[in-house]
C-alpha cells in the first residue's frame, strides 16, 4: 500500500497504540500529544514515524478518518495475508453505523480482521 493521505488533525493512533520507546501502553494518552498535535514531532519515536493507519493508506472514505469514525484501521501482514484490526478510539464506535459499515466492508472483501473495543 502506498500512502495516499496525510493525518491532518487526526491523532487517534497516539491514543490507541503502544509506543515502546515511550513505554506508553495501548489506549492511554501520550504525554506529548497536545491540541496542536505532537509536541515532539520531528523527534518523535521511530514506532510513531513508521506507523501509517489503513485510512492514511487509502482504505475507506473521508468520513472513516479515525478521529471522525472513532476507529483506527490497523493493517499488518499475518503469515502472508493482510490482516485488518479495527481499534476503537471512541467507546461504542464499533457499534455505530460507521463501525458496522466498516465491519461489513472488510467481511465482504474477505480480509482477515479482528475488532478491539476500547
Amino acid at each position: 500500500m502506498t500512502q495516499k493521505r496525510t493525518c491532518g488533525g487526526c491523532t487517534a493512533c497516539c491514543w490507541t497504540h503502544y509506543i515502546p520507546e515511550l513505554e506508553k501502553p495501548m489506549h492511554t494518552g501520550c504525554a506529548h500529544q497536545t491540541v496542536q498535535g505532537c509536541s515532539i514531532y520531528g523527534k518523535h519515536p521511530f514506532s510513531c514515524r513508521q506507523y501509517s493507519c489503513g485510512w492514511r493508506n487509502g482504505l475507506g472514505r473521508d468520513r472513516h478518518r479515525p478521529d471522525r469514525s472513532g476507529i483506527v484501521v490497523d493493517v499488518s501482514d499475518h503469515r502472508g495475508h493482510m490482516r485488518i484490526t479495527l481499534v476503537e478510539v471512541k467507546p461504542g464506535a464499533l457499534q455505530s453505523r460507521t463501525g458496522r459499515a466498516l465491519l461489513k466492508l472488510y467481511q465482504r472483501e474477505r480480509f482477515r480482521f479482528q475488532a478491539l473495543a476500547g
